[in-house]
């Protein structure tokens, strides 16, 4: 049996991150995953702001390696387009932080490699868990390639983790929502910018469309719909991608295109019910706290940053002996009082997901009004989504132009 204070349950960007603010605080650690990197995620691959700078955290040079490596494209500017054919053009000026577009395999192998080169940290691959055991002086992890003992453990094996389940209420709305990814080349762009665009749809299916362009002229191609709304369809979801991609909207941007991959799928639980992040022990960190909607591509950035929390929290936990929840019940406060506002955001997008048809007005009011789009390329939107004063001085502004 291997004894280690810290276990990682998961290597995706949480997970990872979580090891290396471990590894900078000279903390030993051990980090499981079941698959073997560099391995695939279905995932719309537009990362925000944050994880520009955790990375610049991590280590400076690391952003400008990734960079160099070909694989990493910095994207200033995203539309939403209707199914109508109404589009809100949003930019971010020189001074913002600009989106990050890679594919997550490749995302996910730097910050593995990376991991892998710390003295404090031992990776095992390939490494199933099979069962969890709360005991009075720490928590047993038996895994397939045998037993992990450990003071706390940090759960973060992604949004389709059966081990989220300990966190959760045992009756709670269902919210599963599907999607499909594949690689495209050769897409016709719809402007010079290498821009995201996420188009919601009606028809086939009530969903949406995402075009996330990717470094060697290659675009991620990726649908989004409710669980009930594919089971009324009685299709694979390949083939409604497929039928996405010759929406009227998209005109002949996809007749040149070509197909480089098969089309991946994946299901995530979506639900907005309100979760709690600790139990004695144990904390849980990234997608299986729900806390994000793949749309708004704040979930790699909220992954990193709960990773990093939860690294923090531990060295706290470790330094005091304490591994209670009461003890460890500010990680949670501190990972809600950074994001809260991006996860309410998220929330309320898949609650709009499930409204498409109140999404059609919405976007075509904001596509006719400048102050709008203002408001959302401000960068300090999030911070300021609740106060009266901030969308105040946008219409001021707008105002002053037009006069």
């Amino acid at each position: 049996m291997v004894q280690t204070p810290v276990c990682i349950i998961g290597a995706g960007p949480a997970g990872l991150s979580a090891s290396l603010f471990l590894s900078k605080a000279g903390i030993e650690h051990v980090i499981l995953d079941r698959a073997s990197f560099p391995r695939d995620k279905v995932c719309g691959e537009s990362f925000d702001g944050k994880v520009y700078h955790l990375l610049n955290r991590l280590d400076p040079s690391w952003l400008q390696e990734l960079k160099q490596s070909g694989q990493l494209q910095e994207c200033r500017s995203y539309s939403l387009t209707n199914s109508w054919g109404h589009t809100l053009g949003v930019d971010f000026s020189a001074d913002q932080t600009p989106k990050l577009h890679i594919k997550r395999k490749v995302f996910d192998h730097f910050l593995m490699e990376k991991v892998q080169g710390q003295q404090a940290a031992k990776v095992h691959q390939q490494t199933n868990v099979q069962q969890i055991i709360q005991q009075e002086n720490g928590v047993l992890v038996k895994t397939d390639r045998g037993d992990f003992f450990t003071q706390l453990l940090i759960v973060s094996s992604g949004a389709n983790s059966l081990i989220k389940t300990f966190f959760q209420p045992k009756k709670q709305p269902k919210n599963t929502f599907l999607f499909a990814r594949g690689y495209f080349r050769d897409i016709q762009p719809n402007t010079e910018r290498a821009e995201l665009e996420i188009f919601f749809i009606r028809r086939p299916f009530k969903g949406c469309l995402l075009l996330c362009p990717l470094a060697n002229g290659e675009t991620n191609v990726e649908i989004g719909m409710e669980q009930k709304e594919w089971k009324r369809h009685g299709q694979a979801l390949e083939d409604l991608l497929k039928t996405a991609c010759r929406q009227p909207i998209l005109g002949r941007r996809f007749e040149k295109a070509h197909q480089l991959t098969d089309i991946k799928t994946t299901a995530m639980d979506l639900s907005t019910a309100r979760r709690t992040y600790v139990q004695n022990r144990i904390l849980l960190a990234g997608a299986a706290t729900g806390s994000v909607n793949p749309v708004t591509g704040f979930g790699v950035g909220h992954a990193m940053s709960m990773g990093m929390l939860a690294a923090q929290q531990a060295a706290e936990a470790l330094e005091k002996e304490d591994f209670s929840a009461a003890f460890l019940k500010s990680y949670e406060k501190k990972v809600k009082a950074k994001l809260r506002k991006e996860i309410q955001i998220s929330h309320a997008i898949t609650r709009l997901q499930k409204r498409v048809d109140l999404l059609e007005p919405l976007i075509y009011l904001m596509s006719k009004g400048h102050t709008l789009a203002g408001i959302l390329s401000d960068k300090d939107l999030v911070e300021n989504i609740f106060n009266p004063q901030f969308y105040w001085k946008h219409w001021r502004s707008a105002i002053s132009k037009k006069g």
